[in-house]
């Protein structure tokens, strides 16, 4: 297998750099996409919000949980799909409320588009969280 080339492995240390200057205030809730089929093909951003939010909302703790162990990550998970989310909603923004940073995901692709999550993020709008 080739070795990446300098420039890119350059790219990569900038791009972590200028993300580390970036805040990620606590008590707000992060949509965060995943990948679709390719588990490449999550972004850095992605990688620092799911590593450093205190519990994650997944449509399918099952299949979050083989993305976040797949990327190293031991964050709590919450199921929140839709046969429960007007109820989850609710808790989580609880927890929003006490400080606690929430992501947002669904299985694959960007939560709130076609998948669940809509009913939290409009609740935490709502309840003026980030």
């Amino acid at each position: 297998m080739p070795t990446p080339s300098s420039s890119l492995l350059a790219s990569l240390v900038q791009l972590t750099n200028d993300l580390e200057q970036q805040g990620f205030p606590e008590g707000s809730l992060y949509v965060v996409a995943t990948p679709i089929g390719n588990i490449a093909d999550i972004s850095l951003r992605a990688l620092k919000v799911l590593s450093l939010v205190d519990a994650v909302a997944c449509e399918d703790t099952r299949n979050t949980g083989v993305l976040m162990s797949r990327l190293g990550l031991s964050t709590p998970l919450f199921s929140a799909h839709q046969h429960n989310e007007r109820e989850s909603a609710k808790g989580l923004i609880d927890l929003l409320k006490k400080g606690q940073t929430i992501a947002q995901v669904s299985d694959a692709g960007s939560p709130a588009i076609s998948d669940p999550g809509y009913r939290l993020v409009r609740l935490a709008l709502e309840s003026k969280i980030r």
